[in-house]
């Protein structure tokens, strides 16, 4: 668990934790990173992927297997 103090994500404001988020991903050579669907991790996740230069898959379901590559569940 990482814990960030600052006054700028003291409220909400997805382009503050984008960057929180990006600085502490990148620090920590974070090859996944998993954003909560709601409605503040829609608003971060895309950000965050484009600064990481990285995929982005949305309305998972289950953590990520990883024993065979990379596979998720989605709802359909």
């Amino acid at each position: 668990v990482i814990s960030i103090a600052d006054n700028r994500l003291n409220q909400f404001d997805a382009k503050a934790y984008a960057v929180a988020l990006t600085q502490v991903a990148s620090a920590e050579n974070s090859s996944i990173v998993i954003i909560s669907n709601t409605y503040g991790g829609k608003s971060v996740a895309p950000r965050v992927a484009v600064k990481l230069q990285a995929g982005i898959v949305s309305g998972v379901v289950t953590y990520p297997e990883l024993a065979n590559g990379f596979s998720v569940r989605k709802m359909v």
